[in-house]
């Protein structure tokens, strides 16, 4: 593929996917991390599971998930 121009630009093609799906889901994981230690905090605030959801937007069964990991 490296010798034909067009095998050259679909594996770059391939490789700015790959790029871009790593990026992404780089991206989600730092944004639960961060959900998941605010939900903390607001839990010690004592925020209920449901308005800790709302605050940081995911569903209560994630925070519920999170809130018992603290506990274990």
């Amino acid at each position: 593929m490296k010798e034909n121009p067009k095998g050259v630009r679909e594996m770059s093609k391939v490789m700015e996917d790959l790029r871009e799906e790593s990026f992404a889901e780089g991206q989600e994981e730092g944004r639960r991390e961060q959900a998941q230690m605010t939900a903390k905090n607001l839990s010690v605030q004592g925020l209920s599971v449901e308005q800790i959801a709302q605050a940081v937007g995911f569903r209560v069964e994630a925070v519920k998930e999170w809130l018992a990991q603290k506990a274990v």
